[in-house]
């Protein structure tokens, strides 16, 4: 009995992995324009994504630092038909997903503690 490998990955299957990579780079974005809005450009950590908030604001910033290069890395990789390779930039994501997690949940008990030692000031 002969099992034939088949070199392509069906579509269903990069529709998937582009689909799953496309939302995680999404929240990422998302995250990182609340963040650079909240706090300004000086708590990112992507040098590029700093200057463009710094001069076009953070929407251009994360548009482009964050969606356009996801876009493209997308198509690039679906059209060559590289399942692999989008298999590892999910898992790129997803840890960079656990980190933004991680930082969100931080930043909500470093602002609850603000606003103890703040509600204790004022009495």
């Amino acid at each position: 009995m002969l099992v034939r490998v088949q070199p392509i990955a069906p579509f269903y299957m990069l529709l998937f992995l582009a689909f799953t990579y496309f939302s995680l780079c999404t929240f990422d974005s998302w995250i990182t324009r609340k963040r650079l809005i909240h706090y300004g450009p000086q708590v990112e950590g992507n040098e590029v994504i700093r200057n463009l908030s710094s001069k076009y604001g953070p929407e251009v910033a994360t548009y482009t630092g964050i969606i356009l290069p996801s876009i493209l890395i997308t198509l690039i990789l679906v059209a060559l038909n590289w399942p692999i390779a989008l298999s590892g930039l999910i898992g790129y994501r997803v840890r960079m997903f656990i980190n933004q997690f991680q930082s969100l949940q931080f930043e909500k008990e470093a602002r609850r503690i603000k606003e103890n030692i703040n509600r204790n000031s004022q009495e």
